[in-house]
């Protein structure tokens, strides 16, 4: 973890902000970091303002609540650092490992160990295909491109991200990339590849101030949630005024998806939280948010079958991929409104945060003369 992340993060559970006591820098710096910008490999982040303490391991900080992560205390994390730290500071990492049996703690351990059990943490395992990521380029993530360039970007929900690797050239783009996911495996890939920063934290309890962040994204993550419609208005919330949000997310999938085995190796395993969004709730809901810039729908039926039988051509070819997807929107457009199952399985979003953005200081030295 470099410096430059802390002034965004909060505390999880009250929101205060958090102070850092390093135990050990790295000897080497992840992701293409350069050996300029130092790089915390251990310590703890502590609130200022409650008694809660949080584990910093591998240049990751893992900022869940107790109960909402399963594996070693704290303290255990730090190994035999730990005892280089003041008695209450220890204290406070030792209590973290109360038990929390609401049901969002029950939720954020059973997603963990789901998504650590997948292949993620892989390295041999190839990326995601141009199926996957050309969509999400062409329609969320050029426009964001032309219409804001960024200084911050969250992405929750970011696995091994894999979008942004595909999508965007972050070294040149001089951004601050921050990732955030339950499962490690995905956070220890990606920041061996992408540079950024990465953080252990359930999505029911992100740890950043609000006002921090010119892009969020949220790729396939609202509808593996408890409440997601609350969850997606304090994404909003991250964004600086004029900020934008950028959601791709399953909405209304027809049922057939579930059952034939050739769409189910497509789609590929979901966890047991596999829930449902409905389209235009969460288009009401964003319209109520923010300024709705641009909402898509897409992934009829008519378009999951012809995946499968132009799946071979999906992973490479751009011109199919814009083929299936006007035949697909026609589908939506002319058929979706009789036929259920032609009616979008997925939706496309972008959220503009009102609000007036700060105006630039202006420097006295350069004003012209009167």
């Amino acid at each position: 973890m470099r410096l430059t992340l802390l002034p965004l993060l909060a505390c999880p559970g009250c929101g205060g902000s958090l102070e850092l006591r390093t135990l050990r820098e790295a000897t080497a710096p992840a992701g293409g970091g350069t050996a300029a910008a130092p790089e915390i490999d251990l310590g703890v982040l502590s609130c200022s303002t409650c008694p809660r303490a949080y584990a910093l391991v591998d240049g990751i900080p893992r900022l869940t609540l107790p109960g909402f992560a399963a594996g070693p205390s704290p303290l255990d994390l730090l190994g035999a650092r730990a005892t280089e730290l003041p008695t209450e500071l220890r204290q406070r990492l030792g209590a973290m490992m109360a038990a929390a049996n609401e049901p969002e703690a029950e939720w954020a351990r059973a997603e963990m160990k789901f998504w650590d059990g997948q292949a993620y943490a892989d390295p041999s395992v190839p990326p995601v295909g141009l199926d996957r990521t050309y969509p999400r380029k062409k329609h969320l993530i050029d426009p964001l491109l032309r219409m804001r360039r960024p200084e911050v970007i969250i992405e929750v929900g970011c696995g091994r991200a894999e979008t942004v690797t595909a999508c965007l050239d972050l070294a040149a783009m001089g951004a601050l990339y921050v990732g955030v996911d339950l499962a490690l495996g995905g956070l220890r890939l990606a920041r061996r590849r992408v540079p950024g920063e990465f953080v252990q934290a359930s999505i029911t309890h992100l740890p950043f101030r609000e006002d921090v962040a010119d892009w969020l994204l949220c790729f396939g993550t609202l509808h593996h949630l408890p409440g997601h419609e609350r969850r997606a208005r304090a994404l909003v919330h991250l964004l600086k005024p004029g900020g934008l949000a950028a959601f791709h997310e399953s909405a209304d999938r027809p049922a057939v998806f579930g059952r034939v085995p050739a769409i189910r190796r497509l789609v590929g395993e979901e966890s047991e939280h596999e829930g449902h969004i409905d389209a235009e709730a969460l288009r009401d809901l964003l319209a109520a948010e923010g300024e709705l810039v641009f909402f898509r729908p897409e992934l009829s039926a008519l378009r999951t079958w012809l995946n499968v039988a132009f799946y071979p051509f999906l992973t490479r070819s751009r011109l199919v991929l814009d083929l299936l997807d006007a035949c697909d929107q026609v589908a939506i457009a002319k058929l979706g409104p009789l036929v259920p199952p032609f009616r979008a399985g997925s939706v496309m979003a972008l959220v503009r945060r009102r609000g007036r953005e700060p105006e630039a200081p202006v420097d006295a030295a350069r004003q012209p003369e009167r």
